[in-house]
């Protein structure tokens, strides 16, 4: 029985390793003494020894600079195995002094003894360090964005978002967090009066708002109760979320009615001036015009919007004589 359990334990691929109730060592495995050796880098037999206490067995390996020396020293380390080990099953990982990466599984025995898996995850750790790189270095590049930035999975929840967007909603902090869905950082915006356009009908404007973001295309513009214009971007990935981008245009915005403000009191001043005024860009295009303009030469309003070019003007004209006789597109 002995043998046929030993023959099972050189077969697995982890080490193993057994103590007693005494935390004497009884019986390992080759692959154990492989992965400790090549931390160890020799020859580890004479640490490894049956009935050698645990801790002792460790200590030396320690001292044989098998192990990441602990920033406290060598019995910081062992108190903090120890301390470990006091449970009736402990899972730990390792790094050992040659870059290599153990997972420890411990068990505690029906006799008081106790039983240890080592698992390389050497590889799996490395992937992981890669994976958090390329997390970070994705964390940084939506950092150094102008604009907001927000992720959601194919659920529509938080999946990572950038301090910028952030910034956009204040009111909303406790609400911008992995994993909350769209349709409740939306709902607890209108509750809280964010949304200036939603105050009349709420419902109305969250439907429609989720409806067109259920498109996930073109752009879409948001007013805030702050005053604030944002527009919003939104795009489906691969697997169904979607990624949006908030652009602060209230300065835009704020242009755009400041030109309609003085563009109305250009308007109004033509409109009561005694003359007919028309104003032509350098492509004959006429792009300002008082109705006088219109009723002088009797030109009708609705063909006549503006932007026309003079040749629409010098048509109509040619084409009800006021350029006498001849052929109309030399008159144009």
């Amino acid at each position: 029985a002995e043998a046929r359990l030993m023959d099972s334990l050189e077969t697995i691929s982890d080490g193993f390793l057994l103590v007693d109730a005494q935390d004497n060592v009884q019986l390992w495995n080759r692959r154990y003494m492989e992965i400790f050796g090549e931390a160890a880098d020799g020859d580890i037999s004479d640490i490894v020894r049956e009935g050698m206490q645990f801790l002792d067995m460790i200590r030396a390996g320690y001292e044989r600079g098998m192990f990441k020396p602990h920033p406290d020293g060598a019995e910081a380390w062992i108190a903090a195995r120890r301390e470990a080990r006091k449970s009736v099953s402990a899972q730990l990982e390792m790094e050992l002094s040659n870059g290599q990466w153990l997972l420890i599984n411990e068990r505690g025995m029906f006799d008081g003894g106790r039983v240890s898996v080592y698992t390389d995850i050497t590889e799996f750790k490395r992937r992981e360090d890669d994976l958090e790189a390329a997390r970070a270095r994705f964390e940084d590049a939506i950092e150094a964005l102008s604009s907001g930035f927000v992720l959601f999975d194919a659920q529509d929840r938080i999946v990572v978002c950038n301090t910028k967007y952030r910034d956009y909603f204040p009111e909303l902090e406790d609400m911008v967090a992995l994993g909350t869905p769209f349709v409740d950082i939306i709902r607890t915006g209108v509750e809280r009066g964010m949304f200036p356009a939603a105050v009349d009908n709420p419902d109305e404007w969250m439907t429609a708002l989720l409806e067109r973001r259920a498109k996930a295309s073109g752009i879409r513009e948001q007013h805030m109760e702050n005053g604030l214009w944002l527009q919003i971007s939104d795009h489906r990935t691969k697997d169904g979320g979607i990624v949006s981008i908030y652009t602060d245009v209230t300065e835009l915005k704020n242009r755009e009615a400041e030109l309609r403000a003085q563009s109305a009191i250009l308007e109004a001043t033509l409109e009561n001036m005694g003359q007919a005024i028309s104003m032509v860009d350098a492509d004959l295009n006429v792009v300002m015009f008082n109705q006088k303009f219109l009723d002088y030469f009797n030109f009708p309003a609705e063909d006549f919007k503006r932007g026309f070019h003079m040749s629409q003007a010098f048509r109509l004209n040619a084409e009800r004589g006021e350029y006498g006789e001849g052929n109309v597109e030399e008159q144009i």
